[in-house]
């Protein structure tokens, strides 16, 4: 049988809404169930958050070997394209106008969603990736499916339907009686109306400049990415249905991703205790990304600490598809081997960019640094996730370390 892949990959997804990754609030089954049947990376980091950048790390900035412009452009796609492997990228963006389209795909589909549409947009992409996939499956060769999808907004904006799932986190319900199912109480219309209410008062909140933001306010933005998370982990669990129908399918190398996390408003409120780290796009919520690789081929670990970045992703297709290794020091590293339990880490250390700003961690340590503006930060890890307490001046050795001065 033929060598097959699924990458599924986002713009954005907030990764602390997931399940596998601690979230008791956001519903989310099916993706639940690939965590469970898979590996789950827990140190997952964005290593490219410039806004000018014109490539997305997973498809074309390390390979191929070559460094014409020619080479460049074919990008992992092209690579694979060589060796005889199909490749098809379904997305919701039009490559024509978006910079960070990639080369080397046999097939781009570029999903446009009209006003008029009466499915959601993410529904109408796996719609059309449902059809790419029959295709790549007939070929009788080895096959790459890529999806890629522009969800979630910085505001999720959810079908009612989904948003329904969670009024109540906004209202005060009457106190439960031993017979009260919770599952069975339908919300009061009043309690309904007024949390819809004041998820509109923070709506219009939102649109101001400088809005400052208060717990509650949070909440909703909580309530609204949970539920748009539920909406999308819906249409998603009727692609892993389709998915599964297939023998190619259900033995096919599947990893889910996110280009960069979402801030629900967590950094902002984190951040008014220091005031210069308030414009540092590298905050927790959006460099730490989720990453599940599943397949059914080889023995998988339940959960992997390593630290692991986007470059792994185009690494680990090649190694999944036979392709040899690239020679390059910034080049990523294949994840089958700690999946199969052939070894425990990649690398020493991680670093993100964004623009001026460089963070860089190891499994006790994250240094984040602006030499403009001459701000240099060290926090401890994990504890500090969300990076409130510098320590830098009781441990500048470990910061120089980190900076390899």
């Amino acid at each position: 049988m033929p060598r097959c892949a699924v990458v599924l990959t986002f713009d954005r997804l907030p990764l602390r809404l997931l399940g596998t990754y601690g979230s008791s609030l956001c519903q989310t089954p099916h993706l639940d169930r690939l965590a469970a049947r898979g590996c789950v990376f827990d140190s997952h980091f964005a290593e490219n958050l410039n806004e000018s950048r014109i490539e997305h790390v997973w498809w074309s900035e390390n390979f191929p070997h070559e460094n014409s412009p020619e080479a460049r452009a074919s990008g992992l796609a092209g690579r694979l394209r060589e060796t005889g492997v199909k490749s098809a990228l379904v997305t919701d963006r039009p490559p024509a106008s978006w910079s960070l389209a990639p080369s080397g795909f046999e097939t781009i589909r570029a999903i446009e969603s009209s006003d008029d549409a009466k499915n959601s947009s993410f529904a109408e992409l796996l719609a059309a990736a449902e059809e790419q996939l029959e295709l790549l499956i007939k070929s009788d060769s080895p096959w790459l499916l890529w999806i890629h999808s522009s969800e979630m907004p910085e505001i999720p904006v959810p079908e009612l339907e989904f948003l329904e799932l969670y009024l109540d986190e906004l209202t005060q319900l009457p106190p439960e009686t031993d017979e009260d199912d919770p599952q069975d109480r339908p919300l009061p219309a009043e309690l309904r109306a007024e949390a819809l209410e004041f998820i509109s008062q923070t709506l219009e909140l939102l649109e101001q400049e400088n809005a400052e933001l208060e717990l509650r306010h949070l909440k909703v933005l909580n309530v609204l990415g949970s539920a748009r998370m539920s909406e999308l982990d819906h249409y998603l669990g009727k692609f892993f249905e389709k998915l599964g129908t297939s023998s190619q399918g259900r033995q096919a190398l599947l990893m889910l991703s996110s280009d960069v996390g979402l801030s629900l408003g967590e950094a902002a409120l984190t951040r008014q205790l220091e005031p210069s780290m308030t414009n540092c796009p590298l905050s927790e919520e959006r460099v730490h990304v989720p990453l599940i690789v599943k397949t059914d081929e080889l023995p998988f670990l339940q959960r992997c600490s390593a630290l692991t970045q986007h470059s792994d992703l185009p690494a680990t297709l090649c190694d999944w598809f036979g392709l040899d290794a690239l020679e390059k020091s910034n080049a990523g590293v294949s994840l089958l081997p700690m999946i199969r339990g052939e070894r425990e880490s990649i690398r020493k250390q991680s670093v993100s960019l964004a623009d001026d700003w460089r963070s860089i961690r190891d499994s006790n340590w994250l240094l984040i640094e602006n030499r403009d503006e001459g701000i240099e930060r060290l926090y401890r890890q994990p504890e500090d996730r969300h990076q409130i307490l510098d320590v830098l001046p009781h441990y500048v050795e470990v910061a120089d370390r980190l900076a390899g001065r």
